[in-house]
């Protein structure tokens, strides 16, 4: 089996690929990429990607045409009281449906086509979130944050700042808001994915006690030329 949704967006992902246990043959799912290849095309898609953690995938995926184009990386914080609240003019609330579209156009300037999400999976991300908030300056809302929790465990899914407010604050208010939030809930650690070469993310979680888990996915890319 093999699936690709299309997004209305120029990028997408091969969300599951699978073929019967301990068959290696790539004749099948080599197969089905050439008709999902062919369709995604049709529908104005121009590149395809993929996320892995282990090797099967990671041995056939280039036979395929995809290319390795970077790694996610797992960091987790273990909660230990809650972090200090600091002294910021930023204003966060809770966020609602009715915030879709300034979430979405914050999503869209932030992330390049590969990363971001379509009205579509944002809607159902937001109604979804156990702890959804919007940081605001005046009436605009310049950030987002999306996350959930699961027997004791959160999980920080989504993090965003509109470019022009990065570097100032805001990302960080957002988190230390959520830490807050699940401490209070006896939430026992909270984990966070994100690129390895976003240095700026990093730093963040790292000055907010989050350590790496050594856990780490590959990042595929196939361009449809």
């Amino acid at each position: 089996m093999l699936s690709v949704p299309v997004e209305p967006n120029s990028s997408t992902w091969m969300r599951l690929a699978a073929v019967k246990d301990r068959q290696r043959d790539t004749g099948t799912l080599t197969t089905l990429w050439t008709d999902a290849k062919t369709e995604v095309r049709r529908q104005g898609i121009t590149s395809v990607a993929a996320l892995t953690a282990n090797t099967w995938p990671e041995c056939i995926l280039p036979k395929l045409g995809f290319k390795p184009i970077g790694r996610v990386v797992v960091l987790r914080r273990h909660q230990m009281g809650k972090p200090a609240i600091e002294n910021t003019a930023i204003g966060i609330r809770a966020a609602s449906i009715s915030d879709l579209q300034a979430i979405l156009h914050i999503d869209h300037t932030a992330f390049e086509p590969l990363w971001r999400y379509s009205t579509g999976m944002l809607r159902l991300a937001l109604m979804r979130a156990e702890f959804a908030t919007v940081a605001y300056q005046g009436s605009n809302i310049i950030g987002y944050l999306l996350a959930s929790r699961n027997q004791g465990k959160a999980l920080l899914a989504r993090l965003v700042v509109t470019p022009d407010c990065q570097h100032r604050g805001f990302g960080r208010a957002l988190t230390i808001n959520m830490l807050r939030n699940f401490a209070g809930d006896q939430s026992s650690t909270v984990d966070v994915n994100t690129q390895e070469d976003n240095a700026a993310s990093i730093a963040l979680y790292r000055a907010l006690d989050f350590e790496f888990t050594g856990e780490k996915a590959q990042v595929w890319r196939c361009v449809l030329n």
